[in-house]
C-alpha cells in the first residue's frame, strides 16, 4: 500500500531542512574555517594555529598571545608522554606573545598521524590551550621546479 503525504508536511519537512543548513550543494560537506582559535579566558592565554587542516606533512603556524612575559611555552600533541620531544618550545615575549612554525607530520609517539582530527596543546606551568587540527589525506606533492 503507498501512502500519500500531503503538501504541508513536505512543506515544513523543506522549511526543516533548509533551516538546519542542509541543501543539495553543501550535503555532507563541513563548512571551511580559516583558523581554529582557543582560549583560556578573555584576557588570558590564547593561541591560534593556521591552517587548521591539511595532509600529514604540512608546516604550520601556531600563535600566542597574553601568556606571561618570558614565560616557557611547549606545544606538544594531545596525550604525548613527558618524555616524547615537543613540536616546539620557546619563551613568550615580553609582550606575551610567541609564534612558531613547524612541520606536522607525525604523533607524538613517532607514528603515522591519523586521518581525522588531532589535538595539538600549548602548555606553560599548569596553564593549557587545546587546538584543534584536521588531519588530511596524504596528497601527492608538486614535482620540483624544472624537473
Amino acid at each position: 500500500m503507498v501512502s500519500r503525504v500531503g503538501f504541508p508536511a513536505l512543506a515544513l519537512l523543506a522549511a526543516l531542512v533548509l533551516a538546519c543548513g542542509g541543501n543539495s550543494e553543501t550535503a555532507g560537506t563541513p563548512a571551511p574555517t580559516a583558523r581554529a582559535t582557543a582560549t583560556v579566558s578573555k584576557s588570558g592565554p590564547r593561541a591560534a594555529i593556521e591552517p587548521t587542516a591539511g595532509p600529514p606533512g604540512v608546516f604550520v603556524s601556531v600563535t600566542g598571545a597574553g601568556w606571561p612575559a618570558g614565560a616557557i611555552v611547549v606545544i606538544a600533541g594531545a596525550g604525548a608522554s613527558a618524555a616524547s620531544t615537543p613540536y616546539a618550545s620557546l619563551a613568550a615575549g615580553t609582550d606575551g606573545s610567541f609564534s612558531a612554525r613547524f612541520r606536522l607530520e607525525k604523533a607524538p609517539d613517532g607514528s603515522d598521524l591519523k586521518v581525522g582530527r588531532f589535538d595539538l596543546v600549548v602548555r606553560s606551568g599548569e596553564t593549557e590551550v587545546t587546538l584543534p587540527f584536521l588531519v588530511e589525506v596524504r596528497r601527492p606533492l608538486p614535482p620540483p621546479p624544472g624537473g
